[in-house]
């Protein structure tokens, strides 16, 4: 497959470096390797191989799923839980010694999620929410409990 898209052995090194600029959050190397992605999925779609399309799409909801913003540490190493509701579900994540250790969600009203909700940093309510709506859309109103490895 290599020979196919014209690289070598020789271009090894390069291609490792790219990909570890891409690990390490660099926005100029994810900048760069997205629009590449973008020249490909749109030259596919003009060729109407809209099969083709969609796996340079699929890899740009990849590449921007792993280059966003990681939320499993405190680098306070503090102790906190943080909190978000939606749909009727609300989720708590406890960190102890700045790692989290377990979440939980269940089925909570509105009002009863309020004073949770007050208490959670505001750097951590957009994450905490955003993972409620998830909770709420995948559990179907079940509660579930889980210890972080």
């Amino acid at each position: 497959m290599a020979r196919v898209r014209g690289v070598s052995a020789a271009d090894r090194t390069e291609l490792a470096a790219k990909m570890a600029a891409v690990l390490d959050r660099d926005p100029a190397a994810i900048s760069r390797l997205k629009q590449r992605l973008i020249e490909r999925r749109d030259a596919a779609s003009a060729s109407l191989a809209f099969e083709l399309a969609g796996r340079p799409q699929s890899e740009i909801e990849a590449l921007d799923w792993i280059t966003t913003e990681q939320k499993v540490t405190c680098p306070d190493r503090a102790d906190c839980d943080i909190h978000g509701w939606a749909d009727g579900t609300l989720v708590r994540f406890e960190f102890r010694t700045g790692r989290l250790a377990r979440w939980t969600q269940r089925r909570c009203g509105e009002s009863a999620a309020s004073r949770h909700l007050a208490d959670t940093a505001l750097e951590w309510r957009d994450f905490a929410q955003r993972n409620a709506a998830l909770a709420a859309r995948l559990s179907g109103g079940f509660p579930h409990h889980h210890v972080a490895p």
